[in-house]
């Protein structure tokens, strides 16, 4: 009877040690959504590419002359370290859809975008690791994440065009049952597990300015998204002694994917076939309060049952500003017929602070330099293309030395890349 004493107990201290790291951003963010602005480390803002417009600057969504819808793919395969070995990070890959329709009411220039992005593997996915477990952070869950945004532009004249709507996280549940067993196949008891992911909805806005068929600039506004995970775990133990009987409840909530409040400014110029984009976007990570999970656990038995608990800090995220620029050039090739080449950069610091106490959450600085090309055939009555992007995301060699006596000699490091591309084709009616 003894181990069976202790089932309980036992399980109750191990989920009081559980902590759920947040994973990052959108994963749109750091690849771009479609190839053109990822072949131009995601910068064009200021572009007015209406395609990118529910992602990008929703004002962009009305620019254009006709309905445009692409459909493609995207993939990202990490090949990092995590303290000296392979990080074990899956390969991510999706469908990418973009729709944009430029229409007019009461004389009224307006224009509808879609943006979706959805895992071909997950339509989300959240982890459970223990709190000090190292961890790449926003490399390991949040590329397998979907992202869909929704927007309305309208053009107000003088140049401007203003433009608001959604980004979304849908809602998903999980439930099932846990059994404790023994070697010998006999189960000691049963925990029902819950997982529930709400709807999370953000506001987006977006203002486009062109004061000249050389010159754009736009400025953008997206709300912070959180998902926010909660996972109840019940067990109960009926032994014949009532003594012994008893239930154990541990709850963990905590934040598995958090996109900050974002405020990017974007500037276009365009000359004699070059376009150049030049974005800055401030990250708001301050506002990222929770790291890590918070775990309540309550036990009732006959005997006493010992619980630990164990408190993680909690210290402040730091904001950042993300420098990216892009350059492209337009060739005409035939008569109907332009092909494109692009190139671009990025710079992203990290916003986890050293993690020189007790977290293990591994987060380097990361530099983009990206490429791709796009071809384009305008028809009688309607024009088709096709557009890719290859992107190296490399990963500052990050080493953070710990100050706390209990882990000397274990400090954490980091580095390595993640290869990205994305590829679509189109037509605009």
């Amino acid at each position: 009877m003894r181990p069976r004493l202790f089932a309980l107990p036992a399980l109750s201290a191990l989920l009081s040690f559980v902590a759920l790291p947040a994973a990052g951003a959108d994963p749109l963010d750091a690849l771009g959504f479609g190839p053109r602005a990822a072949a131009m480390g995601t910068a064009g803002l200021a572009e007015g590419e209406a395609l990118e417009a529910a992602h990008g600057n929703p004002a962009a969504a009305g620019v254009g002359s006709g309905l445009r819808v692409a459909l493609g793919w995207l993939f990202a395969v990490p090949v990092a370290t995590l303290n000296g070995r392979d990080a074990g990070l899956d390969a991510a890959h999706g469908v990418l859809f973009g729709a944009a329709v430029p229409f007019d009411v009461f004389g009224l220039r307006l224009g509808a975008g879609l943006a979706l992005h959805v895992p071909d593997r997950f339509f989300a996915r959240a982890a459970l690791p223990g709190g000090t477990e190292p961890r790449l952070l926003r490399w390991s869950d949040w590329i397998h994440r979907t992202s869909a945004s929704a927007v309305l532009s309208a053009d107000v004249g003088g140049g401007f065009s203003l433009g608001a709507g959604v980004v979304v996280l849908a809602d998903a549940t999980a439930r099932g049952t846990i059994e404790i067993g023994a070697a010998d196949g006999v189960t000691w008891g049963t925990a029902d597990v819950e997982l529930a992911m709400p709807l999370r909805a953000a506001p987006v806005a977006g203002l486009l300015f062109r004061p000249a068929p050389w010159l754009s600039l736009g400025l953008t506004y997206r709300g912070e998204l959180s998902m926010d995970v909660e996972l109840d775990v019940r067990a109960h133990a009926d032994f014949a002694d009532e003594s012994l009987a008893g239930t154990a409840r541990t709850r963990v909530h905590g934040t598995a994917s958090y996109t900050p409040r974002t405020l990017a400014f974007g500037l276009t110029g365009r000359w004699a076939g070059f376009t150049v984009d030049i974005d800055v976007a401030w990250n708001g990570w301050s506002g990222f309060d929770q790291p890590f999970a918070q775990t309540d656990t309550a036990v009732a038995l006959g005997a006493p049952a010992p619980i630990v608990h164990l408190l993680f800090p909690h210290p402040s995220w730091e904001d950042t500003l993300v420098p990216s620029a892009g350059l492209e050039y337009e060739l005409v090739v035939a008569e109907g017929q332009a092909v494109a080449v692009r190139a671009g950069y990025s710079y992203e610091s990290s916003p986890v602070p050293p993690q020189t106490g007790l977290g293990n959450v591994a987060d380097p600085d990361r530099h983009l330099v990206s490429l791709g090309a796009g071809w384009r055939m305008e028809l009688e009555d309607a024009a088709i293309f096709a557009d890719f992007a290859l992107q190296a995301h490399v990963l500052v060699p990050l080493r953070a030395e710990k100050d706390v006596p209990e882990f000397a000699g274990e400090d954490l490091r980091a580095g390595g890349q993640v290869w990205a591309g994305q590829l679509w084709a189109g037509v605009e009616l």
